[in-house]
């Protein structure tokens, strides 16, 4: 394995969709694409002064709620985060998130009322389309980390209407 590379167990999981893990030193690890309770090989990526943003290698220990995301584009596409994660799971981390977030503002509301969708596709009222235009027109959305536009014909998390 490179120097670069380290194991690490995911613990939670951090708005913005990353999971976070520490480093056998301690240091927070903030790695995409995962879930907690999954064991998984990263690479560091940029080490800050407190944290390290890190990208998957590989999963040596998956979490046995982890499925397969319905999106064909999900692993390129940075449209979306969690579709490898069960809804009632999303929305458990997203209310986690939330009052950490809200505590932190001095605001602690322990159990807030989840507003859950009835579908869990199909939701999303708006989207940000981009546009390229090189060999032809490409019409979608940026690649991860990229102003590289994927051309998608279907999203499965906007709403029909909007497709």
């Amino acid at each position: 394995m490179q120097a670069d590379c380290f194991s690490i167990d995911i613990q939670t999981l951090s708005f913005g969709g990353k999971g976070i893990g520490r480093r056998s030193d301690g240091k927070v690890v903030f790695v995409p694409s995962v879930m907690p309770g999954e064991s998984v090989q990263v690479r560091t990526e940029k080490e800050h002064a407190s944290y390290i943003e890190a990208s998957l290698v590989g999963v040596d220990r998956p979490s046995p709620q982890r499925r397969r995301p319905q999106c064909p584009f999900f692993e390129d596409c940075g449209g979306c985060d969690w579709q490898h994660i069960p809804y009632d799971m999303q929305l458990e981390s997203k209310t986690a998130i939330l009052v950490s977030e809200l505590k932190k503002q001095g605001c602690d509301i322990p159990h807030p009322e989840v507003c859950r969708s009835p579908q869990e596709f199909a939701y999303r009222g708006h989207a940000r389309l981009q546009c390229e235009v090189s060999e032809g027109v490409q019409i979608g959305f940026f690649m991860k980390k990229t102003n590289t536009v994927i051309d998608v014909e279907h999203c499965p998390v906007m709403n029909p209407r909007i497709q």
